[in-house]
């Protein structure tokens, strides 16, 4: 399986849940970025890199990957 397949299911998913549960839109809008995380193509991408060997020299890190929602508005 490709990754484009994957990412295109992964999209597809993504808004099949939130046709399927209104009430997270809501949650959507307070986010900073006005929608929520695709977990292939926004959460993945920080786990696989903390994963990686390109994440060697990272120590001690707490990524935020919440489209800024901890930020604020």
């Amino acid at each position: 399986m490709s990754t484009s397949s994957i990412r295109r299911r992964g999209s597809h998913a993504l808004d099949e849940y939130q046709k399927s549960n209104p009430h997270k839109i809501d949650s959507a809008r307070q986010v900073p970025l006005g929608r929520l995380g695709d977990p292939l193509t926004d959460i993945a991408p920080a786990a696989l890199f903390l994963a990686s060997s390109d994440s060697d020299y990272v120590t001690g890190l707490t990524m935020m990957v919440d489209g800024g929602l901890l930020m604020g508005p």
